[in-house]
């Protein structure tokens, strides 16, 4: 840890009371256990350069360091595919130093495709990269829709690579295969973009940072499947007639998600994959403490309309500009997603928070970057009375904490908030002090945000699932037991699977008999809101899948 994060960590966070805790969390999250997320984040290099992922393999560096040996660097230079060996070493250097200077939207696919091991989550490469890109505003919708698109149907991508040029791993190297493979899902989606434009700057791309010589073989093969497009007219899988593995290939599902979504949900799979393949919208919470409803939506030259789920307080983005911009950076909304939202409006109204009259505390458990905390200290804004209310926020990671507290000083500076760093999976570290509302968004599988994590549906496996259910299990066994006589506990979850969902509600209730369901009063869901537990399906829904469920303790 740097010394400033190590400074801001001190001053902002209380650490956990015994002295180890604190720094047993932030050696998992620097040192890199074996977790399902780190599996991923391995498994994420092998899916780049084509090779079956090894599981039980340690991770690999991502660089070499380089070498002084002349004997070594002569070996490094014959292995070498490609004959333009200085300028292919020139476009190196300047593929991994130089995005200050990146104009072709093209290029920028690739840089971001090929940079998914570094952390794993496609969403913050992206992110990082388009702030540092040159690019107008055209171009970055386009290279938005090839990531995406690329990464959402690569599977897919592949099946049809085999079909057509099935030496192609093999020989390609890494640039040369995320190309080609950006490619194809130009040519077999975006009609509108002219094949002769796609190959043109496909080997552009590849002549920039590899080589001439790596360029002709790239235009050798998308030229021959632009003829192959032309004959057949379109480039589509042909199923072998395995109906789970055609499934899986069709909507690039690894083999376990695919099985799973069948048994799970039988004829409802196929919409939901397919709901899985859409772009996502984009939504706001409005922070109703400093800004009406009415007000928000008459800002000039916003385009949102009222979300259909939280018409009083969300907006879906009909159109991103600059007015958008200047709506999230002010502080007026949040990006947050209405299933998200919904998580916390089911804790109901402050006043009915625990019994106790005077004061509530309010824990959000796994916090994460903070969006619900948000959430939640915008409601206690607008609330009235005498009553106190203190919240804490915790979470494993100490560098997300630090932004939580970041973004609360600047959005609610007169809001207090405590954050914490704690491992919840052991009971030692549970804070001691009685709860009267408690959000637990449980780490999962993610299976219910896969439109936004496309490397999800490649990469998340059964045994990930199983081992994460019994992590959630232990979370919610400890949290259970800081909540007051009367106080609430809401078990949320960003996935669909019923062993995260479901079971683990039934397994709880039937070991803390001191708890008892309670009914959700989300009343824009009409009667399914007012149950006591709801799953939301993209497919049905239109927000991310999500799973919540709420309780109550009675003694």
């Amino acid at each position: 840890m740097s010394e400033e994060k190590r400074r801001s960590v001190e001053g902002e966070i209380s650490p956990s009371k015994p002295s180890n805790r604190k720094s047993r969390a932030v050696r998992r999250e620097h040192a890199g256990e074996s977790t399902p997320e780190a599996r991923i984040n391995r498994e994420i290099r092998a899916m780049k350069s084509g090779k079956t992922p090894d599981v039980s393999a340690p991770a690999e560096k991502t660089e070499k360091k380089p070498s002084h040996s002349g004997r070594e660097n002569a070996a490094e230079g014959r292995s070498r595919n490609h004959d333009d060996r200085n300028h292919s070493k020139h476009a190196n250097r300047r593929s991994n130093n130089d995005d200050s200077v990146i104009r072709d939207p093209r290029e920028l696919v690739v840089r971001g495709l090929m940079r998914l091991d570094e952390r794993g989550y496609s969403n913050i490469i992206w992110d990082n990269l388009m702030r540092r890109s040159h690019l107008n505003e055209l171009d970055k919708v386009l290279a938005t829709r090839i990531y995406y698109g690329t990464l959402s149907n690569l599977r897919l991508i592949d099946a049809v690579w085999a079909r057509f040029e099935p030496d192609m791993p093999r020989r390609a190297d890494d640039v040369v295969h995320m190309t080609l493979r950006s490619a194809l899902y130009q040519l077999m989606f975006l009609d509108r973009v002219p094949a002769y434009s796609v190959v043109s700057s496909s080997v552009e791309v590849v002549k920039r940072l590899r080589s001439q010589g790596a360029s002709g073989y790239c235009n050798a093969l998308l030229r021959k499947i632009v003829k192959i497009k032309e004959k057949e007219g379109k480039l589509d899988y042909v199923p072998i007639g395995s109906p789970v593995h055609d499934f899986a290939i069709r909507y690039s599902l690894n083999d376990d998600l695919a099985t799973l979504l069948c048994t799970s949900f039988g004829d409802d799979a196929v919409s939901i994959a397919e709901s899985m393949m859409r772009a996502p919208s984009m939504n706001l919470r409005v922070n109703l403490s400093k800004i009406s409803m009415e007000d928000f939506l008459n800002i000039p030259d916003l385009m949102v309309e009222r979300s259909k789920l939280l018409p009083e307080c969300s907006c879906i983005v009909q159109s991103r500009n600059a007015a958008l911009e200047t709506v999230i950076a002010s502080g007026l909304c949040c990006v947050q997603d209405e299933a998200a939202q919904l998580a916390v409006h089911a804790l109901g109204e402050p006043e009915k928070w625990g019994i106790w009259p005077d004061h509530a505390h309010v824990w959000d458990a796994c916090a994460g970057q903070g969006g619900k905390t948000l959430h939640i200290l915008d409601i206690l804004s607008r609330t009235r009375g005498t009553r106190k209310y203190d919240l804490l926020s915790s979470d494993l990671y100490a560098s997300k904490l630090e932004r939580l507290k970041s973004a609360q000083r600047d959005l609610f500076p007169d809001r207090k908030l405590i954050v914490k760093v704690r491992d919840l999976t052991q009971p030692g570290s549970v804070p001691l002090a009685p709860f009267d509302a408690v959000l637990v968004d449980a780490p999962c599988s993610g299976l219910g945000v896969m439109r936004r994590h496309p490397e999800v549906k490649l990469l998340r496996k059964a045994n990930d699932i199983e081992s994460l259910a019994q992590l959630q299990h232990a979370i919610l066994d400890n949290v259970s037991k800081h909540i007051r006589v009367g106080g609430t506990l809401i078990y949320a979850v960003c996935t669909i699977t019923q062993q995260e969902c479901e079971n683990q509600r039934e397994i709880f209730l039937k070991e803390h008999p001191n708890y008892e369901p309670a009914p959700l009063c989300l009343e824009s869901l009409g009667e399914r809101g007012m149950a006591s537990a709801l799953k939301l399906l993209p497919s049905v829904d239109g927000c991310d899948g999500f799973y919540i469920s709420k309780f109550i303790r009675r003694e």
